[in-house]
């Protein structure tokens, strides 16, 4: 059985198997890594995976607004 996965997913599927970022997969980290993908993503899942990534994002984006503006009053101080 295959993940059915695009060559050009081969890094990101390489970055979900490296758990200890140390750029070489284990086997321990192969198997441990398959063994989590295996199954079918249900639609919920996916949908819930989209809607908290577009709230960190949005988060995010708030944070660097505020630190931008604290840059900004930091910088008319300084002048």
């Amino acid at each position: 059985q295959s993940f059915q996965l695009d060559v050009t997913q081969a890094k990101t599927l390489f970055q979900l198997l490296d758990l200890d970022q140390s750029n070489d997969v284990t086997i321990e980290e192969f198997i441990e890594g398959c063994m989590r993908m295996r199954g079918q993503a249900r639609s919920i899942d996916v949908h819930i995976l989209l809607y908290e990534t577009e709230k960190m994002i949005e988060r995010q984006t708030e944070f660097m607004r505020h630190v931008e503006k604290q840059f900004e009053d930091i910088r008319g101080h300084l002048d």
